[in-house]
């Protein structure tokens, strides 16, 4: 059987997890498994509305939460960082079968977990996250062969200058006519170049990402 690349969309009652206990609304930011260590860090972002909530995650020590090591406020949303058990982790999971994150949104005491993986684990991996808790809705897309967008050398070369020299900052920190000079280029080419990269990753992100 030839193998492709599956994205599963999975949204689970995650009964054994701390996200069980609390009402919260947020999504991950980002986390790291240190399966040697039998814990993983992860890092999540709540709206400050529900502070009060962060001290039952602080006591769902009988649901994964080993340490939290860190609570930051910005405007309307906190940031906290913390400890959770490696093992019947969903995060766990998904690290042994090797996917690709990416996304995982806390909705209403349920998990939504967003990854990529072969065609082959896909069922495997399901089984599995069904001892977890219930799935209440499981979404499997293949997805294309070149899954990245192609850019031409071309692209690169422009799309790396303009990065390197600040003309993607705001405010810019160099014009289209300057980079294009550097390059040895007209600068209608530079910008034909740099808008047609541009193109293509928003139209990766938006078909793919989002």
């Amino acid at each position: 059987m030839k193998k492709h690349l599956n994205r599963v969309k999975v949204l689970i009652a995650h009964d054994k997890c701390w996200t069980s206990s609390v009402d919260l609304s947020g999504y991950t930011i980002n986390y790291h498994v240190y399966p040697e260590k039998g814990y993983l860090r992860a890092r999540v972002i709540f709206p400050s509305s529900k502070k009060n909530e962060l001290s039952k995650m602080k006591r769902a020590k009988d649901k994964g939460i080993l340490r939290v090591l860190q609570v930051n406020q910005f405007d309307s949303d906190i940031y906290v960082d913390f400890l959770n058990t490696y093992r019947n982790s969903i995060a766990g999971l998904l690290y042994d079968y090797e996917t690709l994150f990416l996304r995982n949104e806390l909705k209403e005491e349920k998990e939504l977990w967003d990854f990529i993986t072969t065609s082959t684990a896909v069922n495997e991996i399901v089984d599995q996250l069904k001892s977890y808790g219930e799935l209440i809705e499981v979404k499997v897309d293949q997805v294309d062969d070149m899954f990245f967008p192609y850019l031409s050398p071309s692209q690169v070369r422009v799309l790396k200058a303009a990065f390197e020299y600040g003309y993607l900052d705001y405010p810019r920190e160099a014009n289209a006519d300057i980079l294009a000079e550097k390059l040895n280029i007209s600068k209608v080419t530079f910008l034909y170049h740099l808008r047609s990269a541009e193109k293509k990753l928003v139209e990766f992100y938006l078909t793919h990402l989002t």
